[in-house]
């Protein structure tokens, strides 16, 4: 599931590089394969979820959202991306 996601990861991975002041290295040496391989070794500690927002009418996925929970029962958002000309249309409200 993690793979359908990648084109909007990698959007939201340029957006933070092209605004951060302090952390731009870090989103320049990330890659989605990096980010994969972080998500899959959390998920092997519980459980992750992978859940995805489309546009009704065209089918395009335009958001998703990446989360894990661990074996302690600790929830934590790992991702969120919403596509920018979808935003503040109450995309998984």
């Amino acid at each position: 599931m993690l793979e359908k996601v990648k084109e909007m990861w990698e959007e939201l991975n340029r957006y933070h590089c092209e605004r951060s002041e302090h952390f731009k290295s870090h989103y320049q040496a990330m890659s989605f394969e990096k980010r994969k391989a972080v998500l899959l070794r959390k998920a092997e500690c519980g459980e992750m979820r992978v859940d995805m927002a489309f546009d009704e009418l065209t089918g395009k996925a335009v958001g998703y959202i990446v989360s894990t929970v661990c074996s302690d029962n600790v929830g934590e958002i790992q991702s969120v991306y919403v596509d920018a000309a979808y935003r503040r249309m109450r995309i998984g409200g």
